[in-house]
């Protein structure tokens, strides 16, 4: 069963309130396993490595060793919901994406609710608006063998694509440095008072990590800490004063299985040859892919990827699409 969610907004009824450094406590992680959790069964499998779709687009994934517990749940409470933000380039696809957790809990599974935002620079901004949200559930609890204060996390990456669920980062520049301002959420609504959260990483001065990135995340609270289908309001700002650095786990992923379909390479062009359209999965775009788009140019309507709607997703073929395709010409991802 697909497990997809409803976006809806998060109050944003209070002014900004700043928390001092180290406000909250961070508990140490020891030990990171793997899950690659199928959207549109619900199934969480363990593996022995991360799995990975398309190219890494946005990523904070750099490693403080720590992470956030939930620890307001209370005893039968759902938790906070836990909001970080950062900078992307406008119209991203967003094929996947891989977050980070750990916890206490070890008599059942856990659930965790990512909602993706546009228009959020954070401090509770009041603009941001819902781009897709996704309930991964049945995941597995903590490892008995590391006892508390360690805790041993999991790593899950999320296969959007494979589901039918991609989906496009579109908005604003509120801050004005030229890209989108986006924002994505951590809640595990059955935590039930245990130990539980998000790992903290993510250290802008690591070469690789995301654009846009602040030592600050928002904290929300539901209205009604026993009813999972409540509202949220904001709480505070919260930082841990650069120790460790106060950005939640996350790394986006580009589609791998535009035209060809799971090529296993980046290309020059840094794409995994989602311009191969052709048809013969080859892995190489080249002037039979570019025969395809040519042949279904100028279409208004409808198109597929597979027939040249390399960008927007919009069901057009236009001049946007055939600068994709040129773009990657020539790429070989074998």
């Amino acid at each position: 069963m697909k497990r997809v969610l409803i976006v809806a907004a998060i109050c944003a009824i209070a002014a900004p309130v700043f928390a001092g450094p180290q406000a909250l406590p961070v508990q140490q992680v020891r030990g990171v396993h793997y899950v690659s959790y199928d959207l549109a069964t619900g199934q969480a499998t363990v593996t022995p490595t991360q799995t990975r779709i398309g190219a890494s687009i946005w990523a904070a994934t750099a490693d403080s060793g720590y992470f956030w517990p939930n620890m307001d749940a209370g005893a039968n409470g759902l938790g906070w919901l836990a909001l970080d933000w950062g900078d992307i380039a406008d119209m991203s696809r967003v094929g996947g994406y891989a977050f980070a957790y750990a916890t206490g809990v070890t008599d059942h599974t856990i659930d965790c609710v990512n909602i993706f935002y546009a228009d959020d620079n954070g401090f509770n901004t009041g603009t941001r608006t819902g781009l897709a949200g996704f309930i991964v559930t049945g995941l597995p609890g903590g490892d008995p063998n590391v006892p508390p204060p360690s805790y041993a996390g999991w790593l899950v990456t999320v296969d959007l694509e494979a589901a039918g669920f991609s989906f496009d980062i579109t908005g604003n520049d509120l801050d004005g440095d030229g890209l989108t301002d986006f924002s994505y959420t951590y809640w595990f609504p059955n935590s039930m008072g245990t130990v539980t959260g998000p790992f903290i990483s993510g250290d802008p001065n690591v070469p690789g990590q995301g654009a846009g990135m602040e030592d600050a995340f928002d904290a929300f609270e539901p209205v009604d800490p026993n009813d999972p289908n409540t509202d949220f309001t904001y709480v505070a700002t919260y930082w841990f004063g650069g120790d460790p650095f106060a950005q939640f786990y996350m790394e986006l992923f580009g589609e791998a299985n535009g035209g060809g379909g799971g090529c296993p390479n980046p290309g020059a062009s840094g794409n995994f040859c989602t311009a191969d359209i052709d048809g013969s999965a080859d892995c190489i775009v080249n002037l039979a892919d570019l025969a395809v788009l040519l042949g279904n140019y100028g279409t208004t309507s409808g198109a597929t990827h597979n027939q040249g709607d390399l960008e927007g997703n919009d069901g057009d073929v236009d001049l946007a699409d055939l600068a994709t395709m040129l773009g990657q010409y020539n790429d070989d991802c074998n």
